[in-house]
């Protein structure tokens, strides 16, 4: 089977070794192209998001970072003294961390991951997408509760797609009838190269708190903005 193009790990390689190439372009199913700055994977914890502050400075223990990239988040926790296992499925980003001296980063999807355990699983840039869609992500939110130590927390971002369905009236039209609006397709674009269609999914507050408490989580809130994105921390209602 042929290996699937590392598209953004060429990208972040690039840029690590100061070649000025291409632009990284996203393409989503129905979503406008974006042009990614690619400075940005590199950000320094100043350079980050209150809400990517705020979920570092929650961060406690042996910690997992989820589809960490170029490991700016983990960089900065492993700098605060942390114990810090980075992991991704990109080659190019695994070798990217490990060049900003990140220790013993994994190219490996969390989905793969046994027979370890953390007390903080962090799943930022809307690492929650992993999951790919509503239906899955139960499954999804179990396999990570297996990796957590007792009174250990997920902290996670998502944002709420229905601002894309907002009507004149201020009223929202979603069809009902169709697949859950938050589950969209991705792919990069790098060089004039193309990577494949992937599943990605953003989740609304509601779902994701009845999803979470059916297996047995508490969802607490600590950050929402005008723009439908939150962050969450889920940790076991028995905590």
């Amino acid at each position: 089977m042929n290996e699937r193009p590392d598209i953004l790990g060429k990208a972040l390689l690039d840029h690590q070794k100061g070649i000025i190439s291409g632009e990284l372009i996203i393409y989503g199913e129905d979503l406008e192209a974006e042009i990614m700055d690619i400075a940005y994977y590199f950000r320094s914890y100043k350079e980050m998001p209150d809400y990517e502050q705020i979920a570092l400075d929650l961060c406690e223990g042996a910690i997992l970072d989820v589809g960490a990239g170029a490991g700016s988040h983990a960089l900065y926790l492993q700098n605060m003294g942390f114990d810090v296992m980075a992991i991704d499925i990109s080659k190019g980003a695994v070798e990217v961390m490990k060049d900003r001296t990140l220790k013993n980063p994994k190219q490996i999807s969390v989905k793969e991951l046994t027979n370890e355990k953390y007390d903080s699983i962090l799943l930022l840039m809307n690492g929650i997408g992993i999951s790919g869609s509503l239906q899955s992500l139960p499954t999804f939110l179990t396999h990570l509760k297996s990796l957590l130590l007792p009174g250990g927390k997920i902290i996670l971002d998502s944002t709420d797609l229905r601002y894309l369905f907002l009507e004149e009236d201020g009223s929202f039209w979603i069809d009902l009838n169709a697949d859950y609006y938050g589950e969209v397709k991705y792919k990069y674009s790098y060089n004039n190269e193309e990577g494949d269609w992937f599943p990605w999914l953003f989740i609304d507050e509601d779902n994701l708190k009845e999803i979470a408490e059916s297996i047995g989580f508490r969802m607490d809130v600590v950050y929402r903005n005008e723009d439908y994105h939150y962050l969450a921390i889920l940790q076991s209602a028995s905590n």
